[in-house]
């Protein structure tokens, strides 16, 4: 992985075997090479760059905006610890806020989600660590209840303490699924 310092010294390898950083750098030579052309329109050239390489317009635009990352976040980017579509939010930050949310999610071990980049993208300029600590909180799992008719209460579980019933019915639904009766 490592920093790229030459984009050229990249060209050398198959496209396909070099990291998401590193051809998003391959890209962005590319593609710089072909804007300084007086008059060339840059939709169309990412197309064609795109057909040079496999891919679409839309995937190279993609990846060359990657080229915004700070350089942890292109690192966990390359190591697959970071999502495409999150670096990508991510990267329409500035770069000192990008430096927030990757030092607050190192700190607290929070794996950055797409909803999670978009809400901090929608604050982009205003971010503070206190906005970065409420968006990376992990939401609770809400748990859920499951009502048992009164009926089945009344034939199965009369006058019993509800803490029986818990294991009664814990251990009916281990013995269910031990059994392979259920079909989920």
């Amino acid at each position: 992985m490592g920093k790229v310092t030459n984009a050229s010294d990249l060209m050398v390898r198959p496209f396909s075997e070099l990291s998401i950083s590193e051809q998003a750098a391959v890209l962005k030579a590319r593609f710089d090479e072909e804007t300084s052309i007086p008059g060339t329109q840059k939709i169309k050239t990412k197309g064609s760059i795109g057909e040079e390489y496999g891919l679409s317009g839309s995937s190279v635009g993609r990846l060359l905006k990657l080229n915004d990352l700070i350089d942890p976040l292109k690192d966990m980017l390359d190591r697959g610890t970071l999502y495409t579509k999150v670096a990508i939010q991510l990267a329409f930050l500035p770069e000192n806020e990008q430096q927030m949310v990757y030092e607050v999610a190192k700190e607290t071990g929070t794996k950055l989600t797409v909803d999670m980049a978009i809400r901090l993208r929608s604050h982009t300029g205003t971010l503070t660590d206190g906005f970065v600590r409420r968006y990376l909180r992990k939401e609770p799992i809400k748990k859920k209840c499951y009502k048992v008719p009164g009926r089945i209460i009344e034939k199965y579980f009369q006058g019993m303490d509800p803490n029986q019933v818990d294991n009664i019915v814990e251990q009916a639904l281990e013995a269910w699924f031990r059994k392979g009766a259920a079909d989920v």
